[in-house]
């Protein structure tokens, strides 16, 4: 009997590498297919894919904005099976993340995204959510939510530390100054007012965001192609934030970067919003902050290096429902039936 087989187009950077949905939405998945005897390979993406596409069973596209890719997806779908992945609801992409706005607003890009939707069998999505946007938006009938997982080797990596110091870190790519802009104001007054605190920044750099007299620094640009281990073994966090501007494009937004915090035994400060609710556990694995309650929450943490222990232990043991090797079953049966 034949193994299933899957051939993926992931989006890449300019370099050739994979970028961070590339990776955690096509790379791992495929890679947790191949330890369960999946012949699961994949490439650049392209809007016209190499002939040893076609002997798969399965075809994934990720993010195709490609206009006539619609015309390729439909001749495929007579012989293989046709996905297309997202992870971005690209139909309420905000005006400050620019180059994505000025593109996806262009009715012609619009439009590809929607027929190249429509031409495939199935798309998957990382949230319901985001599944009710494309759903709404295209009117497919087979849209699937498969949640985004965590490598498992993240749970047996040593917490990185830095001795005498209380480090708040966020991981942030462009334009979500908006996003850390729900916290600025509690950072900022913790880093005033707590001796021993410093932020670090993760991915796009955001010190400008915090007055410059103030102890920040900023590593692991998202641009630089950097392995997972390197990428985690950046994380000298003791409390991690994730905050969410209240807009409908965060709404359809994954819990990832609460995830990986938690996986190494980091307690999260997250909004009390959608994509971190059941995830982030309130008062157990860190707080789900309102408005008013980050700089309260924040303080708290930073004053009481137990808690912090405490939460992240349990923060560690809840991100061990969302590693792949919990989770590969649902790419399988999107990829099959």
């Amino acid at each position: 009997m034949r193994s299933p087989s899957v051939w993926a187009a992931y989006a890449g950077l300019p370099s050739g590498v994979p970028n961070p949905c590339g990776w955690y939405r096509v790379l791992l998945p495929l890679a947790a297919l191949r330890e369960h005897g999946w012949d699961a390979r994949a490439g650049i993406g392209h809007a016209d894919p190499p002939p040893e596409s076609e002997t798969a069973g399965t075809f994934v596209l990720q993010s195709g904005d490609q206009p006539g890719a619609a015309v390729i997806l439909a001749e495929r779908g007579k012989f293989q099976r046709t996905v297309y992945e997202t992870d971005d609801d690209v139909f309420s992409i905000p005006p400050a993340i620019a180059a994505a706005y000025a593109a996806y607003t262009r009715p012609e890009t619009r439009q590809a995204v929607i027929a190249n939707m429509r031409a495939c069998h199935v798309v998957t999505v990382t949230t319901e959510p985001l599944a009710e946007s494309v759903r709404a938006s295209t009117g497919h009938p087979d849209v699937r939510v498969v949640p985004n997982c965590i490598p498992d080797a993240v749970l047996g990596l040593p917490r990185r530390r830095q001795p005498g110091r209380t480090v708040i870190g966020w991981t942030g790519s462009g334009a979500r100054d908006a996003d850390f802009g729900v916290a600025r104001d509690a950072v900022r007054d913790v880093l005033e007012t707590v001796p021993g605190t410093e932020m670090h920044f993760m991915g796009t750099d955001y010190r400008y965001l915090l007055p410059a007299r103030l102890p920040a620094r900023h590593t692991h640009p998202l641009a630089v192609s950097i392995s997972w281990r390197d990428w985690f073994g950046g994380f000298d966090f003791d409390i991690a934030l994730a905050p969410l501007a209240d807009i409908p494009f965060n709404r359809s937004r994954s819990a990832l970067k609460a995830l990986e915090a938690m996986a190494l035994g980091i307690p999260v400060l997250a909004s009390d919003a959608g994509p971190y609710r059941g995830i982030v556990t309130d008062g157990v694995t860190g707080y789900l902050c309102r408005p008013g309650d980050w700089g309260k929450r924040l303080r708290e943490l930073a004053l009481d290096a137990g808690a912090r222990e405490e939460m992240g232990a349990n923060a560690r043991r809840a991100a061990r429902e969302h590693v792949i090797s919990a989770g590969w079953r649902r790419w399988a049966r999107a990829y099959v039936a």
